[in-house]
């Protein structure tokens, strides 16, 4: 390989950019984002980087004072607080009356170009209100250097009729801070629920609601219905009268995780069926939750979850008496794998070629070699699916091998370099660490992780084998460590 090309290949996998260098690169949760949104998608991304929230009157002494990297705005109708009053209201979609309406964003948008500091516009009303008569966002988006929707199939339309190169796509996600399957109880109620509206003039999301309504009812299973009018008397919105009796009124997003945690079930309606990237969020937020979905089709959706969803035009209703452990775990594992506002996050940057540094999540693995041969924990360790770890041994012997020694245990975890290590035997599954390190993407690092029947419940063990723990904790210091099964 050439020096040149072997420059390349560095930066690229450090994701340098031809600007920057490797000392002055955050972490990629210490990047400074001016942000305009909405409340949802303000709850998603705060967990991934430092949010500067902008409002009209305080934007300029934000960039001034905060000198963030770059500037996020959404498709929003209202900003982070809903209804007529909030901030934005008016101000971010292009309204087609005499008159600019959007000002103050084009101001943001100069400041931006005048400082250098890129700008990323993401449209989640892709498809349904791409170039809508009256108020659109598809302009708004154009007059940013990279554009996002959440539909792949107007991405082409964007460039046709914007002339623009950067168009890419972004999916909603789940956000395991909020979403997670943590039950301490382990025990869920034997009902159903559903959080939304029922919209009178969409007549076949109508038919297909009140088929999974009937269903349910036949199986003599309690239906919830956390209604969004509850409150509102709107001609073409409303519940019939025969579902009224289960209605409730509604609930806030904040407390939604609590919900759907209660509940073995839970309904989504896709309004977009035939996306091949949007879809309803609440798929991803239910399926972090460990609930089993009953949802009408979505092209996307399927793609993603497979047969691990009971889609009602495809398949037999399901035994709501039946657990469906096996799907759920699926979900759970589809989405903190592949589908958190994190990796979101991380593709917007690998999008726009914008640098940054990810903390290492490696794992020391400690075997007792008790007389075994060598070679066969080596064996055992590279079955183990995952990439970054690093074989230690402990024993009494000089073993005169190439991996660190240590003759006791005590000294090896006193040493530990890695970020989290296990103490493992040969009963450890191959894909355990695997699946465990994921559930740090919410879990507090003070608690292990451990297999067991329980799964996703708390529990404290004096055991210490096969157990994935952060480094800060030496399990030998206490008589009891707390865990987390899974």
């Amino acid at each position: 390989m050439s020096k040149l090309k072997l420059i390349k290949t560095l930066k690229k996998y450090l994701n340098l950019s031809s600007k920057s260098t490797e000392d002055n690169i955050k972490y990629i949760d210490e990047i400074k984002v001016a942000f305009i949104s909405d409340q949802f998608t303000y709850d998603s991304f705060k967990y991934e980087f430092k949010i500067i929230e902008l409002s009209p009157d305080n934007w300029l002494n934000k960039f001034e004072e905060e000198k963030p990297d770059l500037f996020f705005c959404e498709s929003t109708w209202h900003g982070y607080f809903n209804g007529e009053n909030g901030v934005w209201a008016g101000k971010i979609e292009k309204i087609n009356e005499e008159g600019e309406n959007r000002t103050i964003l084009f101001e943001i948008l100069n400041y931006c170009k005048t400082n250098n500091i890129p700008t990323i516009f993401w449209n989640k009303e892709d498809p349904v209100y791409y170039n809508m008569e009256g108020r659109f966002f598809t302009d708004t988006a154009s007059k940013f250097d990279y554009i996002f929707t959440s539909a792949e199939e107007v991405v082409d339309e964007y460039k046709k009729d914007y002339n623009r190169d950067n168009v890419h796509t972004l999916m909603f996600a789940g956000q395991p801070m909020i979403f997670n399957p943590i039950n301490n109880s382990n025990e869920r109620e034997s009902n159903v629920i559903f959080a939304g509206s029922y919209y009178k003039d969409h007549e076949e999301r109508a038919k297909i609601m009140d088929l999974i309504f009937d269903k349910i009812i036949e199986q003599d299973i309690e239906l919830k219905i956390y209604d969004r009018t509850y409150y509102q008397d709107i001609p073409h919105i409303g519940y019939p009268e025969k579902y009224k009796k289960y209605t409730l009124p509604p609930i806030d997003y904040k407390d939604t995780s609590k919900i759907y945690k209660k509940s073995r079930w839970a309904i989504n309606i896709n309004t977009i069926t035939q996306s091949d990237t949007m879809f309803a969020r609440r798929v991803f937020e239910l399926a972090l939750s460990n609930t089993n979905i009953i949802s009408n089709y979505s092209k996307g959706m399927k793609n993603i979850f497979k047969n691990n969803l009971f889609i009602i035009e495809e398949d037999d209703f399901p035994d709501l008496n039946k657990n469906y452990e096996e799907k759920r775990l699926e979900n759970i594992y589809t989405v903190l794998k592949y589908h958190t506002y994190y990796e979101r996050w991380k593709y917007i940057l690998d999008t726009i070629n914008f640098p940054y540094k990810e903390k290492t999540n490696d794992i020391e693995i400690i075997f007792k070699v008790n007389g075994q041969n060598i070679s066969d924990i080596e064996n055992k360790f590279n079955k183990i699916n995952y990439d970054q770890k690093k074989l230690v041994l402990i024993s009494d012997n000089d073993l005169n091998t190439e991996y660190e020694t240590y003759s006791d245990i005590n000294t090896a975890l006193a040493d530990i370099k890695s970020e989290f290590y296990i103490i493992a035997n040969d009963s450890l599954d191959d894909d355990f660490i695997e699946k465990a390190i994921l559930h740090y993407k919410y879990l507090d690092k003070n608690y292990g992780i451990k297999s067991g029947a329980n799964k996703f419940t708390l529990d404290t063990t004096s055991e210490n084998e096969n157990i994935l723990f952060n480094k800060k904790i030496n399990v030998l210091n206490n008589e009891y460590n707390k865990i987390y099964y899974i």
